[in-house]
């Protein structure tokens, strides 16, 4: 237990869930396709895009939702690794453009349009069972009209992705 200056026991510091602080997805310049489901590794996540054609361009709306761009939806693979049942960190995927625009997921916009068991597993804001499986989880993806070369990162290892579109209508 840890012990204070005055020698009198002092309580220990919550514990933080492996993978619940990451990082905002920053830009980085060398960021390197990888090849379609080529598994990555990042903040205690497992993390896949596996077919080139899990990405889908549907719009200004989702639901209630509306985009300042379009929206752009892809269809991921995670494993938590974490030891604890929980959600996909908020920051943990991202959408870089060729002129280094990067796009955060919308983790709200995710949960209304995912349909649990059929279009994904789970939304953004679902837990994510720490079992160390492949869970298909749904991204959506705010992003502006003409964006070219797409690639898909987690903020956790911003130098690896995959190419998931060449361009935004």
């Amino acid at each position: 237990m840890p012990v204070a200056s005055n020698g009198e026991p002092t309580a220990a510091p919550a514990a933080q869930p492996a993978g619940g602080n990451v990082p905002a997805p920053a830009v980085n310049p060398n960021l390197q396709a990888v090849g379609i489901g080529e598994q990555l590794q990042a903040n205690g996540w497992t993390y896949t895009y596996p077919d080139p054609n899990y990405v889908v361009v549907l719009g200004k709306q989702v639901g209630s939702f509306t985009a300042n761009g379009t929206y752009v939806h892809v269809l991921a693979y995670v494993a938590n690794n974490t030891g604890t049942d929980q959600p996909l960190p908020a920051n943990f995927f991202a959408l870089k453009d060729a002129q280094g625009n990067v796009y955060p997921a919308q983790a709200q916009t995710s949960s209304a349009f995912v349909q649990r068991g059929v279009n994904a597993d789970v939304g953004m804001e679902d837990a994510v069972p720490a079992n160390g499986v492949l869970t298909s989880i749904y991204l959506v993806f705010d992003v502006t009209p003409g964006a070219q070369n797409l690639t898909l990162f987690a903020a956790g290892n911003n130098g690896q992705g995959w190419q998931v579109l060449n361009a935004v209508p």
